[in-house]
Protein backbone atom coordinates (compact mmCIF):
# COMPACT_ATOMS: atom_id res chain seq x y z
CA UNK A 1 0.00 0.00 0.00
CA UNK A 2 1.24 3.39 -1.05
CA UNK A 3 1.97 5.45 2.07
CA UNK A 4 3.80 9.06 2.34
CA UNK A 5 6.63 9.68 5.20
CA UNK A 6 9.67 10.84 6.25
CA UNK A 7 12.95 9.43 7.11
CA UNK A 8 13.83 10.33 10.73
CA UNK A 9 15.55 9.37 14.07
CA UNK A 10 16.81 6.46 12.01
CA UNK A 11 13.28 4.94 10.98
CA UNK A 12 10.55 5.69 8.82
CA UNK A 13 7.92 7.79 9.92
CA UNK A 14 3.90 7.68 8.38
CA UNK A 15 0.20 8.47 9.61
CA UNK A 16 -2.35 6.19 8.73
CA UNK A 17 -6.06 6.63 9.62
CA UNK A 18 -6.87 4.46 12.69
CA UNK A 19 -9.70 2.36 11.25
CA UNK A 20 -7.81 1.73 7.43
CA UNK A 21 -6.97 -1.90 6.22
CA UNK A 22 -3.57 -0.78 6.75
CA UNK A 23 -3.76 0.16 10.27
CA UNK A 24 -6.01 -2.82 11.04
CA UNK A 25 -3.23 -4.96 9.87
CA UNK A 26 -0.54 -3.21 11.14
CA UNK A 27 -2.25 -4.01 14.75
CA UNK A 28 -2.28 -7.79 13.57
CA UNK A 29 1.29 -8.16 12.35
CA UNK A 30 3.62 -5.42 12.56
CA UNK A 31 6.04 -6.89 10.59
CA UNK A 32 6.17 -4.43 7.25
CA UNK A 33 8.18 -3.58 4.27
CA UNK A 34 8.31 0.02 2.93
CA UNK A 35 10.01 0.49 -0.46
CA UNK A 36 11.15 4.04 -2.14
CA UNK A 37 8.74 4.75 -5.50
CA UNK A 38 11.68 4.12 -7.61
CA UNK A 39 12.55 1.26 -8.67
CA UNK A 40 14.99 1.51 -10.68
CA UNK A 41 16.95 2.58 -7.92
CA UNK A 42 15.54 0.80 -4.95
CA UNK A 43 15.56 0.39 -1.60
CA UNK A 44 13.44 -1.62 0.45
CA UNK A 45 13.18 -2.04 4.02
CA UNK A 46 11.51 -4.55 6.26
CA UNK A 47 10.73 -3.51 9.50
CA UNK A 48 8.51 -3.66 12.30
CA UNK A 49 5.94 -0.77 12.28
CA UNK A 50 5.17 0.73 16.04
CA UNK A 51 2.80 3.59 16.87
CA UNK A 52 3.96 6.51 18.28
CA UNK A 53 3.13 7.92 21.55
CA UNK A 54 5.68 10.38 22.39
CA UNK A 55 4.32 13.72 21.60
CA UNK A 56 7.83 15.67 20.48
CA UNK A 57 8.65 12.96 18.24
CA UNK A 58 4.99 13.62 16.65
CA UNK A 59 5.28 16.85 16.33
CA UNK A 60 8.91 16.58 14.62
CA UNK A 61 7.25 13.89 12.15
CA UNK A 62 4.50 16.48 12.01
CA UNK A 63 7.06 19.20 11.13
CA UNK A 64 9.20 17.04 8.75
CA UNK A 65 5.93 15.94 7.31
CA UNK A 66 5.12 19.88 6.33
CA UNK A 67 8.51 20.86 4.51
CA UNK A 68 8.34 17.63 2.23
CA UNK A 69 4.60 17.84 0.89
CA UNK A 70 4.22 21.03 1.82
CA UNK A 71 0.96 20.34 3.39
CA UNK A 72 -0.13 19.66 6.74
CA UNK A 73 -1.00 15.98 8.51
CA UNK A 74 -3.73 15.71 10.91
CA UNK A 75 -2.11 13.26 13.76
CA UNK A 76 -4.99 12.68 15.41
CA UNK A 77 -7.00 11.62 12.40
CA UNK A 78 -3.93 9.56 10.70
CA UNK A 79 -1.86 8.64 14.01
CA UNK A 80 1.57 8.33 13.93
CA UNK A 81 3.87 4.95 13.59
CA UNK A 82 7.52 4.25 13.09
CA UNK A 83 9.06 1.26 11.03
CA UNK A 84 12.96 0.32 12.10
CA UNK A 85 14.63 -1.24 9.72
CA UNK A 86 15.94 -4.91 10.34
CA UNK A 87 16.89 -5.45 7.11
CA UNK A 88 17.21 -3.19 4.29
CA UNK A 89 18.50 -3.46 0.56
CA UNK A 90 19.72 -1.19 -2.16
CA UNK A 91 20.45 -1.99 -5.52
CA UNK A 92 20.24 0.25 -9.15
CA UNK A 93 18.06 -2.06 -11.64
CA UNK A 94 20.13 -1.29 -14.72
CA UNK A 95 21.82 -5.04 -16.02
CA UNK A 96 25.40 -3.07 -16.12
CA UNK A 97 25.06 -1.45 -12.26
CA UNK A 98 23.17 -4.64 -10.68
CA UNK A 99 26.02 -6.72 -9.59
CA UNK A 100 27.95 -3.95 -8.30
CA UNK A 101 25.64 -1.96 -6.62
CA UNK A 102 22.99 -5.12 -4.93
CA UNK A 103 23.36 -4.59 -1.17
CA UNK A 104 21.66 -5.93 2.10
CA UNK A 105 22.19 -4.21 5.58
CA UNK A 106 21.39 -5.75 8.82
CA UNK A 107 20.35 -4.27 12.02
CA UNK A 108 19.53 -5.38 15.42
Amino acid sequence: MIVWGVWLEDAFYFGTSRNSRKARNLRTNPHCVVCTERADEAVILEGVAQAVSDAAAIKRFAQAYRKKYEEEIDTEQFPVHAVRPRTVFGFVSTAEAWAGTATRWQFK
